[in-house]
């Protein structure tokens, strides 16, 4: 669903988790309160999709090479997509 219909698994995102307007636009529920989606838990459950789905171990820089070239695939300009390299501190 989520490949297909990119708004509307945002939008069950924001009826699920209901994240304040200050709050980080990923940011989900926990017991102790709202916690934002972190690169560690992230990767996670990316690699726990992947393995379930018979699909090769994701590494972070591979889902951000995939996911900028889905991007340009889909006519989003260079610009846009590009970004600084990502910082671990």
């Amino acid at each position: 669903m989520a490949s297909e219909f990119p708004m509307q698994a945002l939008l069950k995102h924001f009826e699920i988790n209901d994240p304040a307007p200050n709050d980080h636009i990923f940011a989900w529920k926990h017991p102790k309160g709202m916690r934002p989606l972190m690169r560690g838990a992230f990767l996670q459950r990316i690699g726990s999709i992947a393995k379930n789905g018979g699909c090769p171990d994701l590494k972070g820089h591979g889902i951000r090479i995939g996911g900028t070239l889905e991007y340009l695939l889909r006519g989003v300009p260079f610009d846009v997509v590009k970004s600084p390299r990502y910082s671990n501190h």
